[in-house]
């Protein structure tokens, strides 16, 4: 059984030799206004390209992460030591959280997880930007369960908008507490 693939950029014709797809050639004989719409966008598409709301959630990352460090250096007046800070804490995010939270997965795996990991996937910003990131590129089915738990919850607007709050006050308390 084969995958329905969604290509962006150039598909004329001579793809269907080069694939193994029979395409419907009638589509390239209709004038780019019915197959794109009026405007240009296509039908059903958000007028954000594909690829500009992974760069807002790696735009927001990085100022989540800025402001740690911010953070971190304003606790501390030592340079090598507000840099360790900020080492530290971008290393504990980005690989002990997730040991953390997958050691207690596996022990509590006999009782239904399903919410507590989305309130604790919300003390992470860079699981919360992996979840936003995944969930853009609608591979979650290949999450299994967990992916469609979190489609299911952060594929709503509401789940979005509860995200981008978390992700802004990421941002927004550690410099109120640096200041």
């Amino acid at each position: 059984i084969r995958c329905p693939q969604q290509r962006n950029g150039f598909r004329g014709p001579f793809n269907r030799h080069l694939t193994g797809e029979l395409e419907d050639t009638a589509r390239w004989d209709a004038p780019v206004t019915q197959q794109r719409g009026l405007n240009g966008v296509g039908h059903g598409q958000n007028r954000m390209s594909a690829s500009s709301k992974p760069r807002l959630v790696a735009s927001a990352l990085s100022a989540i992460f800025s402001a740690l460090a911010v953070l971190g250096s304003v606790i501390t007046r030592d340079k090598a030591k507000g840099i360790g800070i900020a080492i530290m804490l971008w290393l504990y995010f980005s690989l002990l959280y997730d040991g953390i939270l997958l050691l207690v997965m596996f022990q509590l795996a006999d009782y239904p997880l399903e919410k507590p990991m989305i309130l604790l996937c919300s003390l992470n910003p860079v699981d919360l930007a992996r979840i936003l990131v995944l969930l853009k590129m609608d591979i979650s089915a290949m999450m299994g369960y967990t992916g469609a738990i979190f489609n299911q919850f952060f594929g709503t607007g509401a789940g979005i908008l509860y995200a981008a709050s978390i992700m802004l006050l990421w941002m927004i308390i550690p410099l109120i507490i640096a200041v």
